[in-house]
């Protein structure tokens, strides 16, 4: 990875490097996940009117991943998987439940996060973490959700509050 890109947020050249390989990917696949043991952590993206919003969720004794994806509802589906390249990807995502629409024109991020909510219950979130650049919109949205999840804030780029990529 190109590391003004990574560490400093920074445009750079555009590359294309495979993250894994399909081998690896192949090997994290099973027909039964593991079980949701021990503490969690999640990771929280704000979507709005154009990215997609997405929330994960760790479980570092099991090693179980789960994620949630979501968009507003317009433009339609079908038309993003268009605009981004994808063609039905989205649509096709949507019918199988792993991507939610949740507003009109724009990410309703308070509802997003309550169905997040609803499908970590029961399940201990140790820490939550997110992007600060956004901070006060998704404050706004787990206040108004009523979400316990304690945060912390991280960041990239030249500032001296820039975490990179250390751990939660």
């Amino acid at each position: 990875m190109d590391f003004r890109a990574q560490e400093l947020n920074a445009p750079g050249a555009t590359v294309r490097e495979t993250l894994v390989t399909l081998a690896e990917w192949e090997a994290c696949l099973a027909d039964q996940l593991p079980e949701r043991t021990g503490q969690g952590y999640l990771g929280i993206d704000l979507g709005g009117s154009v990215s997609m919003g997405a929330a994960v969720a760790y479980w570092p004794q099991s090693g179980r991943l789960e994620c949630w994806c979501a968009f507003p509802a317009l433009p339609k589906l079908e038309a993003r998987g268009r605009a981004d390249g994808v063609g039905r990807r989205y649509s096709e995502m949507h019918k199988r439940g792993e991507l939610k629409t949740f507003g009109r024109t724009t990410l309703d991020v308070s509802e997003f996060l309550k169905f997040v909510q609803q499908e970590l219950e029961g399940s201990a979130i140790r820490k939550a973490g997110a992007d600060r650049y956004r901070n006060a919109e998704l404050q706004e949205a787990m206040h108004k959700a009523r979400l316990p999840w304690r945060m912390e804030w991280r960041g990239t780029g030249a500032h001296k509050y820039a975490h990179g990529s250390a751990k939660l």
